[in-house]
Parts: structure tokens; C-alpha cells; sequence
């Protein structure tokens, strides 16, 4: 199964742990999410989580000039 997992996520695709359970109960493998989970941890699988894009616009702003 650990395999599987290393497959799914190596398409291109930036899927997580919960995008891999759901995979792989369609192909019709019994598996829990917190299984799921922990083997994508012990693979390093993990996402980086997105950046707000309200901390995006912030890091871009400038300040108007003074007069």
C-alpha cells in the first residue's frame, strides 16, 4: 500500500492525505484516513500549506510617497 500512496502522489498532482484515502478506497482498498496519514508523514509526502492570499497582497504593498 505504501507504494500505492508513493504512486498516486507522484502524478503531478498536488494531492494530500485525504485526496490519496479517497483514491484508494475507490480502487477498493480498505484503508483508514489516520492510516493514510501516517504513511504519507513516514514518506514525506506533506503538503506545504498555501499562503493566505490576504498575506500576499500585504507583503506587496508600499507605502505612498510623502509630499
Amino acid at each position: 500500500m505504501g507504494n500505492r500512496i508513493k504512486e498516486i502522489a507522484a502524478t503531478g498532482v498536488r494531492y494530500g492525505y485525504r485526496r490519496i484515502h479517497v483514491l484508494l478506497r475507490r480502487e477498493g482498498c480498505p484503508v483508514n484516513v489516520k492510516r493514510v496519514h501516517r504513511l504519507c508523514r513516514l514518506e514525506g509526502l506533506d503538503l506545504r500549506a498555501k499562503r493566505p492570499r490576504r498575506h500576499v497582497k500585504a507583503a506587496r504593498r508600499v507605502e505612498p510617497p510623502l509630499r
